[in-house]
């Protein structure tokens, strides 16, 4: 029985690695007379596999030991304050759909962090990896054609230089539509390519630390001959390779949040390496190559598109996607100061929308009825002063068990990819309300919980090696 359970749970989650980074999805229901994305309910290809990958880990392991001790309070005041704003909320219906898609990613996390092993682990980032530059690939064609790729059987967004609703910029007096891959937002997809663009990293420091190592008794120059000579060029050149798509694909979501954020994450995880205790001379080669491959990425990238991206990066607080952010916290603002309690999982839009709210600041196209563009306001405006205060304390529980754990490779990958999913929740809504974006927060936050929590059987470090069930 626990061998079957096994099958259907590596089943379910290599299934889950096929399809969570693809928009397709079935409309079921509407909330409200006339179709409001924030106010239906769909059936996404990906929440078969999520759902079941997380029956089969309940019914094989108690996979809530997974939480470390000391943040268990957080996480339940959390849970426990999204549970209770269904009674007070706008829309009950609403509010318990949103807190049950929540429910279920917040167990997939569990179960994920639970099933994790070293092995594993690296298993994820190559598919986090490879999915990334799978969808740079189509990033890149979306953004040469100015329009989609007729991909809408993937979930591929409905894409045109033409249509009013695609995202794009203005140069020169035209319009240049960014690049969606295969999600709902440029900006959702920017973040996809960061945790890729780190896999991609994980797995060159990985695959060379592994492959080699430094001989004391003979010159750094010799070493670096031996270390040429001795790594897999192939093997490094196709990740090589995978850097310089995603990094062309991040440039061309011209997501300026993606950009700022990409910078910084790399150079906290190089510091990470080059500073990190015990330091080890060996890294140095590996580490100065991985730097040289990016840099080149950047540069090269910079000079391919530098006639759209210089434009791009200017930033006016007069342009309208800075003006409506402002609004929006302004929303977010004044219902955390009106509604200390919230009103209601998933009911902010509808709320703002039928109050009148939204016109008061400003935004009066029905276009401009959007989320609070902060994932930390919209969480206060939604369960209250408690459940962002109690949010707030889970991550950082969360981040001082995950500094005070052993250092690894693992352990500075998986802080630099909380870093990045965080800081994006300071300028966007969709780990709150898109599907693809919640499930990586929830997904990130498992790989936070595996390298991070209690229990042998799976730490990061020291697998079990005799056990059938971790060779996966």
């Amino acid at each position: 029985m626990r061998r079957i359970l096994f099958t259907f749970q590596t089943f379910a989650f290599c299934l889950f690695l096929l399809t969570f980074s693809f928009g397709v999805r079935i409309f079921l229901y509407q909330f409200t007379s006339g179709f409001h994305e924030y106010e239906a309910v769909f059936l996404y290809f990906s929440d078969f596999p999520i759902i079941l990958f997380t029956l089969v880990s309940f019914f094989g392991s108690n996979f809530l030991v997974r939480i470390p001790r000391s943040v268990m309070v957080s996480f339940a005041l959390f849970i426990s304050t999204a549970f209770v704003s269904i009674g007070y909320a706008y829309s009950s219906n609403l509010a318990l759909y949103s807190f049950a898609r929540l429910f279920v990613l917040v167990l997939f996390s569990l179960a994920l962090a639970h099933f994790l092993t070293k092995q594993r682990f690296v298993f994820l980032m190559y598919a986090l990896a490879f999915l990334a530059m799978f969808h740079s690939l189509i990033g890149i064609g979306q953004f040469i054609s100015q329009e989609n790729l007729g991909l809408s059987f993937l979930g591929e967004s409905p894409i045109s230089s033409l249509d009013g609703e695609t995202s794009k910029f203005f140069i020169g007096g035209g319009g240049v539509v960014r690049a969606y891959g295969l999600f709902s937002h440029p900006n959702v997809f920017a973040l996809f390519l960061v945790l890729g663009l780190f896999s991609f990293c994980f797995l060159y420091l990985y695959r060379d630390s592994g492959a080699y190592r430094y001989n004391t008794a003979q010159s750094f120059l010799e070493n670096f001959r031996r270390f040429r000579s001795e790594s897999h060029f192939w093997e490094r050149l196709l990740l090589s390779s995978g850097i310089f798509i995603v990094v062309v694909g991040l440039a061309l979501s011209f997501s300026r949040t993606g950009w700022f954020i990409a910078f910084f994450s790399v150079a906290l995880f190089v510091a990470f390496r080059f500073f990190q205790p015990p330091f080890r001379r060996a890294n140095l080669l590996p580490l100065g190559k991985l730097v040289i491959i990016l840099g080149f990425s950047f540069v090269a990238t910079l000079g391919i598109f530098r006639w759209v991206l210089i434009p791009r990066a200017s930033l006016s607080f007069s342009e309208p996607a800075v003006v409506e952010r402002l609004r929006y916290n302004d929303v977010g603002v004044y219902l955390l100061r009106s509604h200390p309690f919230g009103v209601g999982f998933g009911n902010q839009v509808l709320y703002s929308a039928q109050e009148r709210l939204y016109s008061s600041f400003g935004l009066f196209s029905v276009s401009q009825w959007q989320p609070i563009h902060n994932l930390y306001l919209l969480i206060g405006a939604e369960l209250g002063v408690l459940g962002v205060i109690s949010f707030l304390l889970f991550i950082t529980g969360l981040l001082w068990i995950l500094f005070r754990s052993r250092y690894s490779l693992e352990q500075n990958l998986v802080i630099v990819l909380f870093f990045a999913v965080l800081a994006f929740g300071f300028f966007d809504h969709f780990l709150w309300t898109i599907q693809q974006g919640r499930i990586m927060l929830w997904l990130v936050m498992g790989l936070v919980i595996f390298v991070s929590g209690q229990g042998e059987a799976n730490n990061v470090s020291s697998p079990k090696k005799n056990s059938k069930t971790q060779r996966f």
